[in-house]
């Protein structure tokens, strides 16, 4: 295979991967919201309050680090420059760690 179909393929695994974990990840939180929901089911104001504070940190969490990654990765990758490689990781775990 050449190089360019082999990265073809490697980056549709990864996506359907990545689209199989967001899935998960949503029929989790649903069935979460469902369950929360029959817990409190007279007291709705406390629902909708326990519930805006998760939903405005997901909103807001990423702020584009996630494209900025993958970005300098792929540059620092281009480059054989594994320190760089490294320092962009870390430094973008660190700001998901601060946010959660």
């Amino acid at each position: 295979m050449s190089k360019a179909t082999e990265m073809a393929r490697v980056s549709a695994k990864g996506g359907f991967h990545l689209l199989w974990g967001l899935v998960l990840s949503t029929v989790i939180s649903a069935v979460g919201t469902i369950v929360i929901a029959r817990f409190w089911t007279r007291q709705h104001g406390l629902y909708a309050i326990a519930l805006a504070a998760p939903n405005l940190i997901s909103t807001f969490r990423d702020w584009g680090v996630t494209t900025a990654m993958i970005k300098y990765s792929a540059e620092a990758n281009s480059e054989n420059n594994v320190a760089k490689i490294r320092s962009v990781f870390v430094s973008g775990l660190a700001f998901e760690i601060l946010l959660v």
